[in-house]
Formats: C-alpha cells, structure tokens, sequence
C-alpha cells in the first residue's frame, strides 16, 4: 500500500478558520492520508532543515519536500487552504503513472522568458469554438516523485520571478519535461 501524505499551510492567523474547513474536509473523504495542517503555532515543531528563501510559495515546496522525505511517502499533496474537498482525491490517490499531478488556474494566460502557458481549442455543444488557456495552479497539486518536487524547485529558484512554484511547475510541464506532468482537469468538455 502506498505511503501518502498531504500538506496544508498558512502564515497568518486570519486564515485559521477557513485553513480549518480545508483540513476537515480533506481529511473527511481522504481518511487513508496522513494530512499535516502547518500553522504558526505548530511549524516550529517540524523542525525544517531547508535555508529559508523570501519566497513564501518556494518555501512551502520547500517544506513539502522535508515533510515526504522525512516521513517516506510515495506521493505527496500540496492544497491551499481555500481549497475545500467535496469527494475522495481520485485523480491524485490512483494515479501512480505520471510525476506530477496538477490542476487548472484561472483562465489566464500567463509567460515568463522561460514558459509561456499553452492555448488549445473546445467546441461547445453548439459547434462554438471556446480558447482556454493550459495554466497550472500551484495550490493543488501531488508529487509522486520527490526527485520531481525537487526538480520543481529547482526550476522555480533558478528561474525566480513573481510566479514562484507555480513557474516552476509551468515551466517542467511545457518546457523542461524532464519529469511527466499531467492537468488532471484539463481538457474539460
């Protein structure tokens, strides 16, 4: 059976009660998960290792990577705390083919000098075409590869702009490809 492990984190105390409701929740259809809840009270507590940068989005990956690696996970999930789960996390627990999972961001269309999210084409159910843009979001996101989380990092910090992680995720699924990447929403009809 695999080893999983989920990280949920915030900085600020205003987010307690909704970073609360996004644990509980997660915890309530994912029961099989060992699920970390980081809060200013308690991250201390994991003595992390890692030279903090002043980027809070890599140090969060940064955690995430102790937090597998110390506790020898198969596959690890990073989730914001505003993100509330309504059923089982079926596309991240049983996908153990691909290196990185990952979700859709806003609609938006977003590069860098190094990436530049991709388009593609749907037609609706009336024969329109509709343009979306292939942007992934940092906050939902499963790693079944720690040589794959760390690869992220690395791009992110090598690469560092105001997009953080979530540049460095973009940039390994449509540029680097070193390690596979699939958007689990993505395309959507």
């Amino acid at each position: 059976m695999k080893k999983i492990g989920c990280v949920l984190s915030y900085d600020i105390d205003r987010y307690k009660d909704m970073a609360e409701c996004a644990y509980k929740s997660f915890v309530k259809w994912n029961p099989e998960v060992e699920t970390h809840l980081l809060t200013p009270q308690n991250i201390d507590s994991y003595n992390f290792q890692f030279e903090k940068t002043e980027n809070p989005g890599i140090n969060k990956f940064m955690r995430l990577r102790e937090i597998m690696f110390q506790n020898d996970y198969d596959k690890i999930i990073s989730l914001d705390t505003d993100t509330i789960t309504f059923g089982r996390l079926d596309e991240f627990l049983d996908d153990d083919e691909n290196d990185i999972l990952t979700s859709l961001n806003y609609y938006i269309h977003e590069s860098t000098d190094h990436w530049s999210t991709p388009f593609w084409e749907l037609r609706d159910v009336n024969g329109g075409v509709i343009q979306d843009s292939a942007n992934i979001n940092a906050g939902v996101c499963c790693f079944n590869s720690l040589e794959a989380l760390e690869a992220v990092i690395a791009l992110s910090l090598e690469h560092l702009t105001h997009f953080s992680e979530q540049g460095g995720l973009n940039e390994m699924a449509f540029v680097n490809k070193q390690y596979s990447v699939k958007i689990v929403d993505a395309p959507y009809p």
